[in-house]
């Protein structure tokens, strides 16, 4: 009987896409790669040492020799600024030997930035180089194992955002308490107090006060105030004495772009001056404020001040030569030169959003592939949610029993009120996390289905919209600036948003092809934002 206990060969063929390692293949030489996100696990958790082990089990059972193993300490996968990172991609660059793989315990040790970690396994294996991750070892020179890979560092950067929306709701709930923390403005230093952070004024403060009174009351000129500053030992500008002047912490209030338009009375320091005083300084500022008319942007150069010169990498700036009613984009810095028509510089910028465009061919796989994503994701969440009330209710069960051993005499005061300030800060952190709003991933595949649908027409949307809505697709798009060569009329780019560019390398991963644009960059790292899956409503 032919079953998988008599013959367990049988059925090799039928597993899913496994790493394949070439026969006539002498030698195979790797490098392998650990790392932890924080100096906390670096010290405590053991996982640098749990990964080398799985790096070195995995080279083993394919016969990889490892030449070099990096990282072993704690660096920040959000970005490829790693000197462990950098070193061994350092090593690989300049060995003597040809190395094809970079072994890691998972794929998201390698990198959570998602479609710039993409970008990088896809130059690598342009080398030759594969990047294997031990707990899941594929095949990423075929078509299928990078579109996986692909999704698990797509996947990776999902839960990285996610993670820092947690952790950016938690910071708004301190400040809409009214709770100032990080770096105090100059004028104040903060100091720990029994555990506790106290924000107290120091003497640069009592000399900013002075500065109130002086343009309130006597209404000196921003720019003498800031001369006297300095002769009294605080060395200021006046452009950083106006932003003083304007800045509500120093009356006791709190205003933050986390809060949005509100304003919130503060509750951890206190105020330099009165709010009277402030309010009266800046009234004298507005009325010496000389106000300047703003010039309406001109509809027919839009990429103004967002494209670069390729020389020179300053912002390029628009002209219109009126006699033959022609725009221009030109670079204003002494001696470049660099001068295009709009027309032709349009006709390029309209060639290279067509590259991120989706073939509506292969809408149904990727759609298909992103919800299950998300899916994933929300399962993920849902996980997280199940583990904080866990522990916050061992972290209730231990305050129980932090007080029943201060009742029966177990423990003295002293010993109880650390631990109990202990647990309860330990428990306020975690219910901010678990009471906050949910992601709403409750209709995935209309999420999908909507950004994809605007990536279908990202090119006729540039070209039908009015100023405003090319400029947002400009900078949904392409997030930060994007370089032109004015002499050859090409365009590169250096950030793009993850979400536009991991379309164009999936549908070209499924075609055989790839962004016929390619992120020029002689060594450093392309950088990419957040998704933005949800795509803006007015594009």
């Amino acid at each position: 009987m032919k079953n998988f206990k008599s013959n367990p060969d049988l059925f090799k063929g039928f597993i899913s896409n496994p790493l394949i390692i070439k026969e006539n293949d002498t030698t195979n030489y790797g490098v392998s790669y650990t790392r932890v996100s924080s100096k906390e696990q670096f010290e405590k958790n053991g996982s640098l040492e749990s990964q080398a082990t799985m790096c070195m089990n995995l080279a083993k059972n394919y016969s990889i020799e490892v030449l070099h193993s990096f990282g072993g300490t704690f660096e920040s996968a959000k970005t490829e600024e790693r000197k462990e990172f950098k070193r061994m991609m350092t090593f690989i660059k300049n060995s003597s030997k040809t190395i094809r793989f970079i072994i890691v315990s998972d794929n998201d040790r390698f990198s959570r930035t998602g479609g710039n970690a993409i970008y990088i396994a896809n130059e690598l294996r342009k080398k030759g180089i594969q990047i294997i991750a031990a707990s899941s070892p594929i095949d990423t020179s075929t078509p299928i194992g990078e579109f996986q890979q692909n999704m698990q560092f797509l996947f990776s950067h999902l839960d990285n955002q996610m993670r820092r929306e947690k952790t950016m709701r938690g910071m708004k709930q301190k400040y809409s308490k009214g709770i100032f923390f990080g770096r105090p403005p100059i004028g104040y230093d903060s100091r720990k107090v029994n555990g506790q952070t106290e924000i107290i004024i120091n003497e640069q403060g009592k000399l900013i006060a002075k500065a109130f009174k002086w343009k309130a009351e006597q209404n000196i000129p921003t720019i003498k105030i800031a001369d006297r500053l300095n002769n009294l030992g605080l060395k200021i500008s006046d452009k950083k004495l106006s932003w003083i002047f304007r800045n509500v912490f120093y009356c006791g209030l709190l205003s933050n772009k986390m809060l949005g338009n509100e304003i919130i009375e503060g509750k951890n320091w206190l105020p330099l001056i009165s709010q009277e005083l402030f309010l009266k300084a800046n009234e004298v500022l507005n009325a010496n404020h000389v106000k300047y008319a703003n010039r309406k942007e001109d509809q027919n150069i839009p990429l103004k001040h967002h494209i670069n010169c390729d020389k020179c990498n300053k912002p390029l700036t628009g002209y219109i030569v009126r006699k033959k009613n022609i725009y221009y984009y030109k670079c204003n810095t002494r001696g470049c030169g660099s001068n295009k028509s709009a027309k032709q510089a349009h006709k390029g910028f309209i060639d290279l959003l067509k590259q991120f465009q989706i073939d509506p061919e292969l809408s149904p796989l990727i759609k298909q592939q992103l919800v299950y994503s998300l899916k994933a994701l929300d399962a993920n969440i849902e996980e997280d949610k199940k583990d904080s009330k866990a522990k916050a209710n061992e972290i209730k069960q231990r305050i129980e029993n932090l007080e029943e051993k201060f009742i029966r005499g177990d423990i003295d005061k002293r010993l109880f009120e650390k631990y109990q300030q202990k647990f309860t800060a330990e428990l306020t952190q975690i219910l901010s996390e678990t009471t906050s709003d949910p992601i709403n991933l409750s209709n995935p595949e209309k999420l999908v289905a909507k950004c994809m649908k605007l990536s279908e027409n990202l090119s006729e949307i540039w070209i039908n919209g009015d100023n405003s809505e090319k400029q947002s697709l400009q900078k949904l798009v392409f997030t930060g600036p994007i370089h032109y060569n004015t002499e050859n009329a090409t365009y590169r780019t250096t950030q793009i948003n993850s979400f536009f560019y991991q379309i164009a390398q999936l549908s070209g991963s499924l075609k055989g092809t790839s962004i016929k644009n390619p992120l020029i960059n002689s060594g450093d790292s392309h950088q990419v934002v957040s998704l933005g899956i949800e795509p803006r409503s007015k594009v």
